[in-house]
């Protein structure tokens, strides 16, 4: 039991009351016994003296000297009486017990009267001692009934109140239980009493919780699977528009330069119709075709080069199978895929990654495991108006010929570890007013647990943040539906 705990609490109260009821019991008892034995023997000096005096009237009237000392000696065997004093008014004889057999507690007297004439007094000593001792004896007897009892009571709310503690116990052990996420965690149901129906309505409310948890977890992780599928999908709208910008300029460039050149062309076909070109247009118009093509091809090989990379970022989110990878052409395809949507920003994106260096792997989790990285790096690690370093490092792995590194690091402005500890957690993020939404970090960890991975985080605040990935060089034969 705890030990301020409200059993330990009631149980002390309990043992308190009782205790000072029999005290108080006790010393009413002790407070009634003195005050009667005080009044008894006021009492009883009262009726001794009226009665000696009544006996001792004729014995005194005829001088009877051998009656009345027998009569005060015979009454003198009294224990309260401790002095008996009998005298004559006439002659002024007197009759005595002798000294006192005790101190006095009290003292009576009374005149002896004869026709309504006094022929004597008598005095009475009494004395408390007597009662006194009876009482400390009647009190002792008290008090050890009184600790009888107690035991009696005590033993007995003992015996009550372990039961009572022991199920009061077991239910707080199971009102622990289920705080601590354990909902299947039940009271026990004992006979039909308070407890027990405390027990069941705790139950019943136990099993609503649990079934009402279960199914806001399962609608939660719904949810969050089903806004995680939109936030890869809206990674690649914005890869789609960032693309898409890219190759409009060089493709309205082409446009316009194939456009010019065939009103050039017509104008050199209307010269020769009419006889009018001289070698010099013709020289013109020939450099002027070089230099257009020059442009055009060069525009149209960048959107080429675009169109392919941005084809195989496609093909691997429509159908991640596992397959060979080249990881320096595939990081730095994964750069220049995310080049129009970082183009604005000072940020320099560089990769680390051996030539030769190949893994067996699916092609669409890791680029979206970089992607998601890079961009979070990207709006999370540097101010507004800052410019920073993100470098993509790959390797394999040194103490492990069968796995390979993948890291993802910047020179930015750092986390605390508070921050760190629930980097990963879905919805969790420090710029939700710029945009984020707290799922990038929480599919990364998805998707290299998917690939058997592992993924850690270092950071120190001013001293920016590396993401460290251990990846197998041959992923699980299972694709992932991104």
């Amino acid at each position: 039991m705890a030990r301020h705990s409200i059993l330990t609490q009631i149980a002390r109260s309990a043992t308190a009351m009782v205790v000072l009821f029999a005290v108080i019991w006790t010393a009413g008892a002790v407070v009634w016994l003195y005050s009667n034995s005080v009044f008894g023997l006021d009492r009883h000096a009262d009726l001794e003296v009226r009665e000696l005096a009544a006996a001792l009237a004729p014995l005194v009237w005829n001088l009877d000297d051998q009656s009345i000392q027998a009569l005060v000696n015979t009454k003198a065997e009294d224990p309260e009486l401790v002095s008996i004093d009998v005298q004559e008014s006439s002659g002024g004889k007197r009759w005595t017990n002798g000294r006192p057999t005790g101190p006095e507690t009290t003292k009576r007297v009374a005149p002896i009267l004869v026709d309504g004439r006094a022929i004597g007094t008598i005095s009475l000593g009494l004395s408390l001692e007597p009662r006194l001792a009876e009482m400390v004896n009647q009190i002792a007897v008290l008090i050890a009934s009184q600790f009888l009892l107690l035991g009696i009571v005590l033993l007995s709310l003992t015996f009550s109140w372990r039961r009572v503690v022991s199920r009061l116990q077991a239910m707080v052990h199971s009102v622990d239980r289920f705080t601590r996420d354990q909902h299947d965690s039940r009271m026990p149901v004992v006979g039909d009493d308070e407890l027990s129906r405390l027990a069941l309505g705790f139950n019943a409310m136990a099993a609503r919780i649990q079934k009402n948890t279960l199914t806001m977890e399962r609608e939660i992780a719904e949810r969050t699977e089903k806004l995680m599928e939109a936030e890869k999908l809206a990674l690649v709208g914005s890869l789609v528009a960032g693309v898409a910008h890219e190759i409009n300029t060089p493709v309205g460039n082409s446009i316009t330069i194939t456009s010019w050149l065939a009103a050039r062309a017509k104008e050199i076909e209307e010269s020769l119709r009419n006889g009018e070109v001289t070698p010099e247009d013709l020289r013109s118009f020939l450099a002027d075709t070089e230099s257009s093509l020059g442009i055009v091809q060069s525009g149209l090989g960048r959107t080429s080069e675009l169109i392919q990379g941005f084809k195989v970022i496609g093909a691997s989110q429509v159908v991640d199978e596992r397959r060979l990878l080249w990881m320096s052409p595939f990081l730095n395809e994964v750069v220049s895929s995310l080049a129009p949507t970082l183009k604005p920003y000072p940020h320099r994106v560089s990769v680390d990654c051996p030539v030769d260096f190949v893994v067996e792997n699916h092609a669409g989790a890791l680029f979206q495991i970089v992607t998601n990285l890079v961009l979070n790096a990207h709006l999370h690690a540097f101010p507004p108006d800052g410019a920073g370093n993100i470098v993509v490092q790959s390797e394999v792995a040194p103490d492990d010929r069968e796995a390979f590194l993948l890291s993802v690091r910047d020179d930015g402005t750092g986390m605390d570890p508070g921050i760190q500890e629930k980097i990963f957690e879905p919805f969790f993020t420090t710029s939700r007013t710029r945009g984020g939404t707290g799922l990038g970090l929480s599919i990364v960890a998805s998707l290299v647990n998917t690939l058997g991975g592992t993924i850690e985080v270092h950071s120190r605040l001013g001293q920016g943040s590396v993401f460290d990935l251990r990846l197998p060089l041959v992923a699980p034969d299972q694709p992932s539906a991104h």
